[in-house]
């Protein structure tokens, strides 16, 4: 499959796209930029390179709005389901 091009969107529809296409978030990483938070910066591999299904698709994004590769809402459901099962 060839990887589609998720530069300038956000991190949560990024993910929608890769998967409709067969692929995953891969690695994550944040960057400053004056671009909204969540916004991505860069992938790798680039647009339109051949990957086989079910690979991952690293990103950087902007600010803080990565943390553990997941968004910051997902971070505190996750929380806070740990939390409750204490």
């Amino acid at each position: 499959v060839k990887v589609p091009g998720v530069v300038n969107q956000t991190l949560d529809s990024a993910r929608v796209v890769l998967e409709e296409h067969g692929l995953r978030v891969g690695n994550t990483d944040s960057e400053k930029s004056d671009l909204p938070p969540g916004t991505i910066l860069h992938q790798n591999p680039a647009e339109g390179t051949p990957l086989k299904k079910g690979s991952g698709v690293d990103l950087v994004v902007t600010g803080s709005a990565v943390f553990d590769g997941k968004a910051p809402a997902e971070n505190a459901r996750a929380m806070l389901a740990a939390l409750r099962a204490r």
